[in-house]
Parts: structure tokens; sequence; C-alpha cells
């Protein structure tokens, strides 16, 4: 039994860690790319197209001329910005190839906008291949904040399941401990703690995926990719479990004598 205590001591400490905000990245946001990127969105909200423009990789330029330019960043609501914030930072590195992609929220009188500016960079050089900007309602940390107001049936059901999927691993791990297996016992323990396939749900969209060759500990999960973004609630089937209740009273029939199984 006291096993049994420390380890769901250590799965639920597991569970907890994994029921929360991840970081923007995993290493630090870049600050010189992403005050570029915060400058090229400052001279484009201010009407300085043609500078934006000049760079503009050859692929973005051919789609977007300068009256396209002008028309996305009509969207910036007008006025000087009360505050402007990094929420999203993402940057990768493919051979000599650097790329960054990063999201601002500005806050104005009138309103709040996202807006989001993709670089790349050979050398020395940089180039704009992505730039979009749009208006929102609130901040992001309001749009996605959990709460039920206005959640359907499709919420509560994965919100039960993610909940409940844990507690019945949980729940017959205390029975697993104290059942005699003759064999393979740490097979069935492993099999028993994740569960199998996954359906994920976007807390404020709603949208919703699946994911069969998956393996989930403790048959959920519960994270947002930091303060400002959506959470996304995923539960999995407890396979394992299941099936230990259907073999529990035949895999006892030869019990383990003596020591720890």
């Amino acid at each position: 039994m006291k096993h049994f205590i420390t380890l769901v001591t250590v799965l639920l400490f597991v569970m907890l860690v994994g029921y929360g905000y991840e970081e923007l990245s995993e290493s630090p946001i870049p600050a010189e790319e992403s005050e570029l990127a915060r400058s090229i969105l400052n001279d484009f909200r201010n009407g300085d197209v043609e500078k934006v423009s000049a760079m503009l990789s050859d692929e973005i330029r051919n789609q977007a001329d300068d009256e396209v330019l002008r028309e996305i960043a009509s969207y910036f609501h007008p006025g000087e910005p009360i505050s402007v914030e990094i929420i999203g930072s993402q940057v990768n590195v493919f051979g000599d190839k650097w790329t960054g992609n990063f999201t601002f929220e500005y806050q104005f009188d009138a309103g709040w906008n996202l807006a989001n500016v993709a670089l790349s960079k050979r050398g020395e050089e940089f180039e704009i291949f992505g730039l979009n900007v749009y208006r929102t309602e609130a901040s992001q940390r309001e749009l996605n904040r959990f709460s039920f107001d206005g959640k359907s049936l499709a919420h509560y059901v994965v919100f039960v399941l993610t909940i409940a999927c844990p507690i019945f691993i949980l729940v017959t791990l205390g029975f697993f401990f104290r059942t005699p297996i003759a064999v393979r016992k740490w097979m069935w323990f492993f099999f028993i703690i994740v569960g199998i396939g996954t359906i994920e749900l976007n807390w404020t969209t709603g949208e919703y995926a699946f994911r069969i060759l998956h393996l989930q500990l403790l048959g959920a999960g519960f994270v947002a990719m930091g303060p400002h973004a959506a959470w996304v609630l995923s539960a999995s089937a407890p396979i394992g479990a299941i099936a230990f209740w259907i073999k529990r009273s035949k895999l006892s029939q030869n019990p383990v004598t003596g020591g720890d199984a």
C-alpha cells in the first residue's frame, strides 16, 4: 500500500505539471529579431508601406502590391496604441536558413488588434514572408480564458472525460497493486497508466481533432501555450484499465507467492 501511495503521488505530480501553461518556446524570445518584427509592424501601422514592401520576399511581393498592403494596414485601429505585447514567438533553424514568426497584441482606445509577421534570414539579410493584421473583440487573454459560458455539449463531454479518465486509471492502479498476478505484472502496469488514441478540443473555438496513434499518460491532458493562448483539453481511451477489469479474475487465479511482483 505504501508503494501505491508513493506511485500515485508521483503520477499526480506529473499530471499537474502537464496541466498548465507551456512557454512560448523552449528558448528565450530572440530580442533582436523580435524587435525588428515590432519595428516592421510599427512602420506598417504608420503607413510606411514602401519600407515594408522593400523587405517582402519575391513570392509575397508578387501577391501583395502596395494597394493590398494598405488595405491590410487599414485593419489597425486608428491612433497610438495603449499597449503592445508580444504573445507568440516561434523560431526554426534549418541549415543556414533561419525563420521566425512573431505575433503581437495591440490595445487601442477603439479596440484590439492582433498582428503577425514572419521573417526569414540568410546571412545578414531579412525578408518578410508573412504579414497579417486582425481585429479582435477583446484581448486574447480574455477571449481564451477558461469559462463554461456559452459552451456546447461537446465541451462538457470532453471536460468530464478529461477529469474522469485519470481518476479511473488511478483507481484501477489501486486494485492492480492489490491483485496477485503471476506473470508480466509490470507490462500490465504500463498498459494501464496510458490512454490510447486522443480527442483534442480547443476550448475557445470548439474545434476538435482525433489522433488514433497516440499514447497519453493517465489518459488526459489540459494545457495552454501561454497565458494568451486557448486551452486545449485532451482525453484518451483507458483501454489498459478497462482490459484489466475484464481479465482481473483470470489474472489472479495463479497468485504470486512471496515478495512484491
